[in-house]
């Protein structure tokens, strides 16, 4: 290593550092509710349990370290650059961030474990009630409060969370609101649960392992469509290494799913959008025929990924991001046979008609009416005023937009960030939208420029109407005049639209080492996040 790389390098973790005590100082010595409180008292606090303050202690010098080997290692966004930010932040992730705080993690939780006890579909009792059968143990788990399995909860209360589930799965755990949802978002999670069910571990590291299949096969699927994609690879690599897309995807929640399944399937329409490119490039390399050939036209792997990347997009949400698969008409006929286009066509139709049908069915076995945020919901009475009421609807819509602007970066404020430092979120989503605009603009001419950003940009804008007005139609009160129900992380899916959207505005970047920036500005927005959840338990 050069010694000018390695003190640009100790800089980096010299601020990282800096930054994070200025956290930890303020979220522990000033505090909005009580007035100033002394360091002392936490360290009092602390000893009532012996040892507890210094174990925290020891997990903050672990994050501290992984900045060292994250610094060390990384030196711009290629694939060791992604697996090493990606495995190590996650692993963190998976463990600081507590269980279940994320929003809807018990629901997410207990449908996975339904279907790693065989039940692709809810059990509905005699009364009427939705549910399963699950141990008491897991019962009284998924009753608890929202963070009730945390580092410092493990700490003082390790005796309870080793304990092993046994027995028959005879106590009746009623969740409603998961009844409708498709099981298919659920299966890594679930495969994680089983592993850990059949070896019989201890609860803490059930919920551990199940976290981390979730995010397995987060991690390997967004390094394939990282890899698939030839030009602007920093554009998912900081889609896929989002702070929000890596905190879902090391929880039960099935969005990471659906974020590393639309980086594929949206990888490999671009992969044959920009085939000819390519081929100009290795026939100026001097590569054979065959090798050119091979590239530009789309093979029966592809082809395949493409209609299972179908299957995982629409069975989120009730279909709302199926908009998204119209780019599949930006891969050129060049790289696609009449046949192969036909048979990919009704391979995606095959697979969005089974997945309606199941839907509705579910929807008609377990109807679908949530309360939990509004008392008057009626998916049919709702549809039927916006019909009446399109003007007065689409204002609505357009207001919550302006007061909403900041969803659009991707900003997760369910990161459970500290106290008085909220604002961190918005800041981890804006700074890689700066990254993009950095972005070298050469390899893509203008017409394919104006092609890529007109689909880019539409499928971008109707999605998060459509998005915004689904929640205003199954979450709002009918006629309600205020939008109830959406929530940040659900923009999280659109980022990759959105960055090559803006990575194509008239902005030169001409950054030294603008690789190498990519890099650090990605640790810095993850780490920012894992800190601020170990803040939590200090």
């Amino acid at each position: 290593m050069e010694a000018k790389t390695y003190i640009e390098k100790r800089w980096v973790f010299l601020l990282l550092t800096f930054f994070w005590v200025i956290v930890l100082f303020e979220n522990h010595i000033l505090d909005a509710s009580s007035g100033i409180i002394k360091l002392s008292d936490r360290l009092q606090t602390g000893a009532k349990a012996p040892g507890l303050f210094a174990f925290l202690l020891i997990v903050w010098a672990v994050i501290l370290l992984i900045s060292v080997v994250l610094c060390g290692i990384v030196d711009g966004c290629g694939t060791k650059d992604f697996l090493v930010i990606g495995l190590l932040t996650g692993l963190a992730t998976i463990v600081l961030v507590p269980f279940a705080m994320p929003i809807d993690e018990v629901t997410h939780f207990f449908r996975a474990w339904s279907i790693s006890s065989g039940h692709l579909v809810q059990v509905k009792t005699a009364s009427g009630l939705v549910g399963d059968y699950v141990p008491e143990k897991l019962y009284y788990v998924m009753n608890k409060p929202a963070d009730s399995m945390n580092l410092r909860a493990l700490y003082l209360n390790m005796a309870e969370w080793s304990e092993r589930l046994s027995g028959r799965s005879n106590a009746f755990y009623e969740n409603g609101y998961a009844g409708y949802y498709l099981p298919i978002g659920y299966f890594p999670a679930a495969i994680g649960l089983l592993i850990a069910r059949i070896m019989n571990l201890p609860l803490f590291l059930m919920v551990y392992v199940g976290r981390f299949t979730n995010f397995l096969v987060y991690l390997v699927v967004s390094l394939i469509a990282y890899r698939k994609v030839p030009f602007y690879k920093n554009i998912f690599f900081l889609a896929a290494l989002n702070p929000g897309a890596i905190y879902l995807a090391c929880t039960y929640s099935t969005d990471g799913i659906l974020i590393c399944s639309i980086l594929l399937f949206v990888s490999i329409c671009l992969k044959y959008y920009f085939a000819e490119d390519v081929a100009y490039a290795m026939e100026r390399l001097g590569k054979n025929d065959r090798a050119i050939r091979k590239r530009k036209i789309i093979g029966g792997g592809d082809i395949t990924l493409l209609i299972i990347t179908t299957a995982f997009i629409a069975s989120m949400k009730t279909f709302t991001y199926t908009p998204i698969l119209l780019l599949f008409f930006l891969i050129p006929n060049g790289s696609m046979s009449m046949t192969k286009r036909i048979g990919t066509l009704i391979g995606c139709i095959a697979v969005l008609v089974a997945l309606g049908v199941l839907q509705a069915g579910l929807l008609s076995a377990f109807t679908y009416n949530d309360t939990r945020l509004a008392t008057s919901t009626d998916t049919a009475g709702q549809i039927s005023y916006v019909l009446k009421h399109p003007i007065i609807t689409l204002r609505l819509v357009m207001n919550y937009l302006d007061q909403h602007i900041y969803y659009l970066t991707g900003s997760v404020k369910t990161m459970q960030m500290g106290a008085g430092v909220e604002g961190l979120a918005r800041l981890c989503a804006i700074l890689p939208i700066f990254t993009v605009f950095l972005t070298d603009k050469r390899p893509i001419g203008n017409r394919k420029h104006t092609k890529l950003v007109v689909f880019c940009s539409l499928i971008y804008v109707a999605e998060v109407l459509l998005l915004i007005l689904s929640l205003y139609v199954i979450s709002t009160d009918v006629g309600g005049t205020e939008i109830i129900g959406v929530q940040s992380r659900y923009m999280l899916p659109l980022l990759v639209l959105l960055y090559t959207t803006l990575v194509h505005l008239p902005i030169r970047g001409n950054m030294r080492d603008y690789e190498g920036f990519v890099g650090y500005m990605t640790i810095f927005s993850v780490l920012t996040m894992l800190v601020t959840n170990l803040v939590q338990l200090m």
